[in-house]
């Protein structure tokens, strides 16, 4: 699970995620959460609260194209890093989740993305600590 990364094909910076370690992740049936950190998502890599909201979908969308939906996951980033305009705190997430809707996204597609990717693959690797006496 890498739960704080962008796509480095769309924005080079250095904590982003190339084609390979996407695959990688896909086929370890994974997922990557989507970072909303400006800096993350601009080609430029500048931290502008000016981020247009395709820009945001553009990252979902390359993972998916490249491995499905299954792999992909908001990571958002709402505890200091500066975040899109659009996006400025959680109770802006339905903004993102009409942008989905407007490309076509079902809502099997958007439910897996929101939240389902990212509980399928806790579920599998979460283990709880052993109880001490």
């Amino acid at each position: 699970m890498a739960t704080h990364s962008c796509v480095k094909a769309i924005s080079p910076h250095v904590r982003n995620l190339d084609d390979a370690q996407i695959r990688a992740i896909a086929d370890k049936d994974g997922t990557i959460g989507i970072n909303f950190a400006t800096a993350f998502l601009r080609p430029d890599m500048e931290r502008n609260a000016d981020v247009p909201l395709e820009l945001v979908v553009r990252h979902f969308e390359h993972v998916i194209d490249l491995v499905g939906d299954r792999h992909v996951s908001f990571g958002s980033d709402y505890d200091g890093a500066d975040v899109p305009r659009e996006l400025s705190d959680a109770t802006r997430l339905p903004v993102l989740l009409r942008a989905f809707e407007r490309r076509g996204w079902s809502d099997d597609r958007i439910e897996r993305v929101a939240n389902g990717n990212f509980r399928r693959v806790l579920g599998a690797v979460w283990r709880p600590a052993p109880r001490t006496a």
